[in-house]
């Protein structure tokens, strides 16, 4: 039991999370919203996966190739 309540306290201290934003031609980039990264494995955490994540959350009347992240450490 101590165990896995140490690891989850280091998960929490190692926390990554996504900022989504799209260039629609304005001055400012407009912000789709952040993912916060959960998966344990990180091998499964490759750019293409965060951006599916974007793209979804964006929906289709943006162009994908104008959507972006910013990798944040917590």
């Amino acid at each position: 039991m101590a165990h896995s309540i140490k690891k989850n306290a280091e998960r929490r201290l190692n926390m990554v999370a996504y900022v989504f934003y799209f260039k629609d031609g304005c001055e400012e980039d407009s912000l789709i919203g952040v993912l916060t990264e959960r998966r344990g494995d990180k091998r499964r955490v490759t750019p293409k996966s965060i951006m599916r994540w974007g793209e979804l959350a964006a929906g289709s009347n943006v162009n994908p190739n104008s959507i972006y992240y910013v990798k944040l450490n917590l």
